[in-house]
């Protein structure tokens, strides 16, 4: 399978074995693995970065979302597909994702909403580094609120248990 991935997307097959090792050590099952990795280095020869970034940004996905991703490719078609439509390099969207995978599972906010809203917030801060971490003080900000946001939040709400539950169930942003 590696011999085959490495002359259909020029990667080399050491590269695509090291994948290997890394997505199957990470958790992934054999099938998993080879999907993932095949379009990560398919991503990586279309140039949308390198290709041991993408496996393990993939894996990432895959470790946090894997109830909402039926495999690697999707992972790879949405991040591409956000990406392009919100013209930002998914060298710089990947690493905002990876920033924000943990407060966002918390929440339960789902990955196409959290790449759209990293997008989003990168849109207006200029780049997606600075926006990835101001959406990032954002959610943290709504997972742990401070003394007066929590005061706002019950108003809104009634507590900040049922604001978790009302993003859970209707998403971030229809919250």
């Amino acid at each position: 399978a590696a011999e085959r991935t490495a002359m259909r997307t020029g990667e080399s097959t050491a590269d695509i074995i090291e994948a290997y090792k890394f997505t199957v050590s990470a958790g992934l099952n054999v099938a998993e693995s080879q999907e993932l990795v095949g379009a990560a280095a398919e991503a990586s020869a279309a140039g949308f970065g390198q290709q041991r970034d993408l496996v393990r940004l993939a894996t990432t996905a895959m470790q946090a979302y894997g109830d909402q991703l039926e495999s690697g490719r999707q992972f790879m078609d949405l991040l591409v597909g956000s990406a392009q439509k919100m013209e930002i390099e998914v060298s710089k969207l990947g690493p905002a994702m990876q920033r924000n995978v943990g407060v966002a599972n918390e929440l339960n906010i789902g990955l196409e909403e959290l790449l759209a809203g990293i997008g989003s917030v990168s849109e207006i801060m200029g780049d997606a580094q600075r926006g990835g971490r101001l959406f990032q003080t954002m959610l943290t900000k709504l997972l742990n609120p401070t003394e007066q946001a929590r005061d706002a939040i019950e108003q809104v709400f009634g507590s900040v248990t049922q604001m978790h539950q009302a993003i859970a169930q209707d998403g971030l942003l229809n919250t």
